[in-house]
């Protein structure tokens, strides 16, 4: 890859402007590091008066608005991919707080021609009380060592001797394909939507399933035998939610996308998401199972909502 790489940032956004301004700020910040090509912001908000102060700030800055009527972040996403004409697309959710070099350190991993995707390290924006429950239930975090990911990922093997771990609810850096590679903060060259297709409009939040679109946009990645690289030296700190009713609808949703995502796979007739189907059963068994002797209350009211969401959860169906 010679000179610079022309990037577009892109923000799905509803009805949180005071998040997206602060996303946006920093985000601006960063641009002395690594200057993008330009920034879209696309508004599925419900509420005008924040689509007006939304579009006004966005404008100010120099980025593009765009509202869409439509339900739905995988289509928000779809419909910045469409609007935009960078090289490498980087998505970034309006609760995040970006590090000044999140872009170039995610861009130099793109001088290998066969990566196709790479995702950066999330870490918590605050320290308080929520926030380490948000991490010790359903931390994003996928640690502290780079990975270069590829199909040979995609193993059974690997992926029995990840159930060694079942002790840890969380298995962090252990988590499996597809799942290891990231969550919610990626970057992809633009061309690789043309060969795998879009985001699956019917995952993400505002549909049925709530969540599974970014797992199953880099598992596609993959079983096409591209690379995707975890660099935890791109760093974003995510905004976790403030109350503890949300955390746990999140925990409830978390169950529900894990089931939809393999469900999805399973009726391709793909072992591997059967065996990873299966895997989250008896982990979430044997979290409750080990919860009961847990003092921490919190603690198991989110194992609770993330089993009963996979539970309750729809198997996945156009």
């Amino acid at each position: 890859m010679s000179g610079k790489v022309e990037v577009s940032i892109i923000i799905p956004t509803k009805d949180r402007h005071n998040n997206l301004k602060a996303c946006v700020e920093t985000i601006i910040q960063s641009y002395s590091c690594y200057p993008y090509k330009e920034l879209l912001v696309i508004d599925g908000s419900e509420d005008l008066s924040i689509r007006e102060m939304n579009k006004k700030f966005i404008e100010k800055v120099g980025g593009r608005y765009y509202f869409e009527t439509r339900r739905g972040v995988s289509l928000a996403r779809n419909t910045g991919i469409r609007k935009s004409s960078g090289e490498i697309l980087v998505f970034a959710d309006d609760d995040f707080i970006v590090d000044k070099k999140w872009i170039k350190k995610l861009i130099e991993n793109y001088k290998d021609t066969d990566v196709m995707g790479c995702t950066g390290r999330m870490l918590t924006y605050r320290n308080d009380e929520i926030s380490e429950l948000y991490e010790k239930c359903m931390s994003f975090d996928r640690g502290e060592v780079k990975r270069i990911f590829t199909k040979k990922d995609i193993s059974i093997l690997k992926l029995l001797k990840t159930v060694t771990l079942i002790g840890s609810k969380r298995l962090f850096e252990n988590t499996p394909v597809p799942w290891a590679v990231g969550y919610g903060f990626y970057s992809f060259r633009r061309k690789i939507f043309d060969d795998i297709g879009y985001f699956d409009e019917n995952l993400g939040r505002g549909t049925t399933f709530v969540g599974g679109e970014d797992p199953d946009i880099f598992y596609r990645i993959l079983k096409h035998n591209y690379k995707m690289v975890y660099d935890p030296n791109a760093i974003i700190y995510h905004n976790h939610r403030q109350k503890y009713e949300d955390i746990l609808k999140d925990a409830h949703n978390g169950g529900k996308s894990i089931k939809a995502i393999t469900t999805k796979y399973i009726m391709e007739k793909d072992i591997y998401m059967l065996f990873i189907f299966f895997g989250e059963f008896f982990l979430l068994v044997f979290s409750l199972c080990a919860s009961y002797f847990n003092p921490d209350k919190s603690f198991k009211k989110m194992i609770r909502a993330e089993a009963k969401g996979f539970l309750e959860g729809h198997a996945y169906k156009i």
